[in-house]
């Protein structure tokens, strides 16, 4: 950000933010933009910020690192756009600063050449969708799934789709009535929308009942109480 008062007391809120959110176990993106007029030194020490945060609380899912592209009626319309170069060293800064557990995103439509993101260290496209627009965006459309997939391919990674919440964060939802990181009332919602791997795929194997009771007939196994009128079982 621009060194102001206002930046500075903005970046703090920031900050408290994502202690809050760290000490409320809520699982949290947070990110950085590139090119506003920051220096090298003010995106290490947010990434720094970012990383001690998580040291102490576990908390950060992802960190975005999105290049500045100057918006028309705004007040930065006529500010260059983020030099490309930057762009990607600040990618593969914030991999090395960052824990290896959290994950980098770069959104691939605000990028002619978005392949050259996962070699400087990404490894999330963030929301992508063959149906509505970027909407802070909407002058760079998606890039085609089929193409975002060869990309991702020819780069030794596979596409696939996730939740909101990364499945390193529901590791416990299935053997636990009390999660770590997600609302009890929320278990069966995440399984039932998740597949084995913690991944938004369709995976039968993956949904789980809400509650079990004994079984009122020895060896007959568990009765179901509730198993949710959205499951995909059905």
């Amino acid at each position: 950000m621009r060194a102001s008062r206002t930046s500075n007391n903005c970046d703090l809120r920031r900050l408290d933010t994502l202690e809050f959110a760290g000490e409320l176990r809520i699982p949290f993106t947070t990110g950085i933009l590139v090119g506003i007029g920051e220096s090298r030194e003010d995106r290490i020490a947010a990434l720094e910020a970012i990383a001690a945060s998580h040291e102490r609380h576990g908390h950060v899912q992802e960190v975005i690192v999105q290049n500045f592209l100057p918006k028309p009626r705004t007040g930065m319309q006529h500010d260059p756009a983020c030099d490309g170069d930057e762009y990607l060293w600040s990618i593969a800064v914030a991999r090395k600063i960052l824990p290896p557990e959290i994950h980098l995103q770069a959104p691939p439509n605000l990028s002619d050449d978005f392949g050259v993101l996962l070699t400087a260290g990404i490894d999330d496209w963030g929301g992508v969708s063959p149906i509505t627009a970027d909407h802070v965006n909407p002058e760079r459309p998606w890039p085609d799934l089929d193409k975002l997939r060869a990309v991702t391919e020819q780069a030794g990674r596979a596409l696939a789709p996730r939740l909101t919440i990364y499945p390193e964060f529901i590791a416990d939802v299935g053997l636990s009535d009390s999660p770590r990181w997600i609302d009890s009332d929320l278990r069966f919602r995440v399984l039932d929308r998740s597949d084995a791997e913690g991944l938004g795929r369709d995976d039968p194997g993956a949904v789980w009942p809400e509650k079990v009771t004994a079984a009122d007939v020895v060896h007959d196994g568990a009765e179901v109480v509730l198993v949710g009128h959205r499951s995909t079982q059905w």
